[in-house]
């Protein structure tokens, strides 16, 4: 919002924020030039407003990525609990090649 009000010699222009900004813990981190460079390119390209919002990014890929990871873990630890198909493997691809031909 902003209010304009005469004063006797100038305008003074206020600007008052709306916005309500959440509070955040901090972590600060330490890295190689390099990488703050990199950072920083990263901010200078226009897609994440700081390096904060940079690194934000990354650890919430990083997060879907475990998740990810937890997940395929899962389905190889069931199908390693499963019993073992008596069937010749070209049987098994005919009738999964069947199931996904007619659904």
């Amino acid at each position: 919002m902003v209010q304009r009000t005469t004063d006797r010699s100038n305008l003074l222009v206020q600007i008052r924020a709306i916005s309500y900004i959440p509070f955040m813990p901090q972590l600060n981190i330490s890295v190689p030039d390099g990488l703050k460079q990199w950072a920083e390119a990263r901010v200078a390209e226009g897609r994440y407003s700081s390096a904060s919002d940079y690194i934000r990014d990354l650890l919430r890929q990083d997060q879907d990525r475990a998740a990810e990871l937890r997940w395929l873990q899962a389905e190889i630890d069931k199908g390693r609990a499963s019993s073992i198909d008596p069937r010749p493997v070209r049987e098994i691809f005919a009738h999964a090649k069947a199931r996904a031909t007619n659904g």
